[in-house]
Order: C-alpha cells, then sequence, then structure tokens
C-alpha cells in the first residue's frame, strides 16, 4: 500500500534509523521510486516492498542504505491506534 502523505520533516539517516529499529519501530524509505517498509527482528533487518522481502544483517544495511533518508512508517500510529481500542473494549466489558 503507497501512502502520501509522508511527514518530510522528521527525516534521519541510517544510523539514527537503525535505532529506532532496533526500539521497536518501524520505517519507511523511498528508495528508487519504491516505497519500502523496515522492520528489525532477531538482529536482522526486514524490508517489504511492493514486489519484495529481504532480510538482510545490521551491517548490511547500514552499507546499503547509507544514502537513504527514513521516516517513521505510519504503521506504528495505526498499530498503537488499534491496541487503545482494544483495550478500552476489553475494559469495559469487564465492568
Amino acid at each position: 500500500v503507497m501512502r502520501t502523505n509522508i511527514n518530510i520533516d522528521k527525516k534521519f539517516d541510517t544510523s539514527t534509523a537503525i535505532k529506532y529499529l532496533k526500539g521497536g519501530m518501524m520505517l519507511n524509505s523511498i528508495v528508487s521510486g519504491e516505497e519500502l517498509l523496515f522492520r528489525y527482528t532477531n538482529n536482522k533487518v526486514f524490508i517489504s516492498g511492493e514486489n519484495k522481502n529481504i532480510i538482510i544483517s545490521e551491517y548490511e544495511f547500514l552499507s546499503l542504505y547509507k544514502d537513504c533518508l527514513f521516516y517513521i512508517s505510519e504503521e506504528n500510529v495505526e498499530e498503537e491506534a488499534v491496541d487503545i481500542k482494544k483495550d478500552e473494549e476489553y475494559y469495559s466489558w469487564r465492568q
């Protein structure tokens, strides 16, 4: 799913990106005109695009994407919103 409402004020480089990834955030970057989603799990960087899924090491990520700019994915915001709604439903049901 392509996103068009990108917050261009919050872009950062790979060294900052890897810190966010290790902190559990999902990030996006536009690479060769394609929007990619980056996640970090089990000491690997998972990269998802429209026609690809790639798993690389942290070193490969820092090397291959050194010239890219990253931004926090809207997936983080959507996921957090869903959790809040589930919590409200759960607690209202328990009362």
